[in-house]
């Protein structure tokens, strides 16, 4: 009988440490596709300028190279999405991993936006803002690891937001077009639209860790890929958080 519990105990302990090892793996991951983001956010400003300045006869030319790497990187990114997605679902880890990597690589050409203009403002708003994110998607994933059931509410709550928002950006393009002249470079409509936009991402956030908290416990996620789909999943809901508070902090010091 002793021995029958101890052997108890020693699988409830690999099981708690198989579990815990699931979350720093899919961290991991995560991490991984924010530091190449990051990092390319930052030093593709400053390699651009550079070779803007060492050439001024090519800086036009060069300019326009950017533009057209911030255009195919935008295109890109919502054919990646759909990869990411279908290769996780079929279990293919190098795909998978390819459409992550690549997607967190358009990305940061696509945040490098930030950083073109004003390297001196915007470097440390964004430290500051990277710092905010790392405390707000702490507590969202916390409230989701947390939460017994589902938190499919929040899912629904979040992508109505989504949405919602979707619609204020179009209300905004149309009254800025028609109306030119009662707009300035940050109104009211811009912070309604970053502030539901926000709310919507840190729901989706709880929801994203409550979701693989459940899956992981019920032996659904046993593929790489899996682990890749949510690392996917958690790196999107971060960087949307942090480009929410970086445009937040960056029109409030401007």
């Amino acid at each position: 009988m002793e021995f029958m519990q101890q052997n108890i105990d020693a699988n409830k302990s690999q099981s708690k440490v198989s579990t815990s090892l699931a979350y720093v793996r899919v961290f991991l991951y995560m991490a991984l596709g924010l530091a190449i983001s990051c990092g390319i956010s930052i030093g593709l400003p400053y390699l651009f300028l550079y070779l803007m300045s060492a050439n001024p006869s090519a800086a036009s030319g060069i300019y326009t190279t950017w533009i057209v790497i911030l255009a195919i990187s935008s295109i890109a990114q919502f054919i990646l999405i759909f990869l990411v997605n279908s290769k996780a679902i079929r279990g293919k880890s190098v795909g998978t991993w390819v459409s992550y990597l690549l997607y967190a690589v358009c990305m940061g050409i696509l945040m490098s936006v930030f950083f073109m203009f004003d390297l001196g403002i915007a470097l440390p708003t964004f430290a500051t803002a990277f710092g905010i994110t790392c405390l707000a998607f702490l507590v969202m994933a916390l409230i989701g690891f947390l939460t017994k059931g589902n938190l499919n509410i929040f899912a629904n709550i979040g992508l109505g937001l989504l949405f919602g928002g979707m619609m204020l950006v179009f209300v905004n393009y149309m009254l800025m077009l028609f109306m030119p002249a009662s707009y300035g470079v940050w109104t009211w409509m811009d912070w309604v639209i970053t502030f539901v936009m926000l709310i919507a991402i840190l729901l989706i956030t709880a929801y994203d860790m409550n979701r693989f908290k459940n899956d992981l416990n019920a032996g659904a996620i046993q593929t790489d890929s899996l682990f890749v789909y949510y690392a996917f999943s958690f790196y999107c809901d971060f960087i949307y958080i942090l480009i929410r508070i970086f445009i937040v902090l960056l029109a409030s010091r401007r």
